[in-house]
């Protein structure tokens, strides 16, 4: 409950991590922006939350957004697909 109550939901409001927000700020603001973004770090540091304010800035349906726990799910094949892409 609280996690989603506290959740930032804009860039502006992330607290930390300043240059790393900033460059996936820009990034987003682009005309053309990347098509693909690999965010990563340890538990609870808000990768997820930062794929969720970009997808918002970029107009992106949550329902379209691929979610990957590499270290909880182990999924062998995703993490090659991801090497290889």
């Amino acid at each position: 409950m609280y996690d989603k109550k506290y959740r930032p939901d804009t860039f502006n409001k992330v607290i930390g991590n300043k240059s790393q927000v900033l460059s996936l700020e820009t990034n987003v603001a682009a005309k053309s922006p990347r098509h693909a973004y690999l965010i990563e770090g340890p538990f609870g540091v808000g990768k997820t939350t930062l794929a969720r304010i970009a997808c918002s800035s970029l107009g992106i349906n949550k329902f379209n957004i691929t979610e990957m726990n590499l270290a909880k799910d182990g999924l062998k094949e995703d993490s090659n697909a991801i090497n290889e892409a």
